[in-house]
């Protein structure tokens, strides 16, 4: 299966991505730009350290801004649920 490291496979994601989302980010809809926070990123729809796969069923366009956030509040609830658990 061919990983996101891979450059070919990177790039054949990216535009396959964004030719399926419209060139829009899946969270917030907005139009992907070249540059600043509105850039393409992909993004994996389970993260790979929850066992996703670089597969593009796994795979999302979302732009800088709400990938980044998005790993955000995905460390925030983590960190809750440990400190939640350690109180027990």
């Amino acid at each position: 299966m061919p990983t996101l490291r891979d450059p070919q496979y990177r790039a054949f994601a990216r535009r396959e991505l964004s030719r399926r989302q419209g060139g829009r980010c899946v969270y917030c809809n907005r139009e992907f730009t070249k540059g600043g926070p509105t850039r393409m990123t992909i993004e994996h729809r389970k993260a790979k350290m929850k066992g996703g796969k670089d597969d593009l069923k796994n795979l999302a366009a979302a732009c800088w801004h709400c990938n980044h956030h998005r790993g955000e509040q995905m460390n925030e609830t983590k960190q809750r649920k440990e400190a939640m658990a350690k109180a027990i």
